[in-house]
């Protein structure tokens, strides 16, 4: 009877497996690639946190300008607000026109008192 050498114990190098080596890139590889991906999505959130403080920014100058208008509320610098548990300050600017019944309203936002504005709004109140 003859030895059957397909079903031999010896293993074959060809099918031993990935070498430490080869493990150590592919992880190497997995970790740049899920580096760039947090990397983008923290930046996707900051973008989305801006826009929504923006978003707010608008929805305040609106009412003050309409407040104004309506001369609930005189002319303020740096006047703290909290909206939708975001702290902003607004400043309230009346400038003339050549129309005497006119005057220019100027609303600006910022989300603390010494940092560039949010938001310049800029409205016409009659009188």
């Amino acid at each position: 009877m003859k030895d059957n050498t397909y079903f031999s114990t010896k293993k074959n190098k060809h099918n031993q497996g990935f070498t430490l080596i080869e493990v150590l890139v592919a992880l190497a590889i997995i970790a740049i690639a899920l580096t760039a991906i947090i990397k983008a999505s923290s930046s996707d959130i900051e973008d989305s946190i801006y826009l929504q403080n923006k978003n707010i920014a608008v929805i305040l100058a609106n009412n003050i300008l309409s407040e104004a208008k309506l001369g609930l509320i005189s002319p303020a610098t740096n006047q703290p607000t909290k909206l939708l548990n975001t702290d902003l300050y607004w400043t309230l600017i009346k400038n003339t026109t050549p129309d005497v019944h006119v005057q220019q309203l100027t609303v600006t936002i910022k989300s603390a008192p010494n940092t560039n504005p949010l938001l310049t709004v800029w409205g016409f109140s009659y009188e």
